[in-house]
């Protein structure tokens, strides 16, 4: 088989997924199921707009809706239980404007504050951009000390 074969088996795997068309390229035999399974992962995936707020691994449900009467079924969607919060940090000395789940809000309830919810949550359940910017700066806040009152700095002169 040469490079021209293995680039044609290559492109015609190509529609079951990334991870298919690299095992063609390297010469492993492609499993059938692969492309399945990549779709599949695909779909798992938080919602975007999870990102930009505090969801706590809430996602999109589906299921079905069954009817009193008869039992008819038809399919529907759960959203998760979003709203418009303002939490107070201490570390920023600020309130912060979030879009939390119900579940996100127990679990900052939980831990003491949305300080200690958003250090202590490791970066992979977290998932949120907003999350990990407010960890950036509650981290670069706690490094540099604040400033005492009525104690000046001493400034470097030039020259000397």
């Amino acid at each position: 088989m040469g490079p021209s074969a293995v680039g044609l088996k290559a492109l015609r795997w190509a529609y079951r997924g990334v991870s298919a068309g690299r095992k063609m390229l390297s010469g492993e035999p492609a499993s059938k199921d692969s492309g399945k399974r990549a779709r599949r992962e695909v779909g798992s995936e938080l919602l975007k707009r999870a990102r930009k707020g505090l969801y706590a691994g809430r996602k999109l449900l589906s299921g079905n809706k069954v009817s009193e009467d008869g039992g008819n079924r038809s399919r529907r969607k759960w959203k998760p239980n979003v709203g418009r919060n303002s939490l107070y940090s201490e570390i920023l000395g600020r309130k912060v404007f979030l879009r939390c789940t119900a579940h996100a809000l127990r679990c900052i309830d939980k831990l003491g504050g949305l300080d200690q919810y958003i250090l202590k949550t490791p970066e992979k359940e977290l998932n949120s951009d907003v999350g990990m910017r407010l960890k950036k700066m509650m981290l670069d806040a706690q490094m540099v000390p604040p400033p005492v009152p009525g104690v000046r700095r001493r400034q470097k002169v030039a020259g000397t």
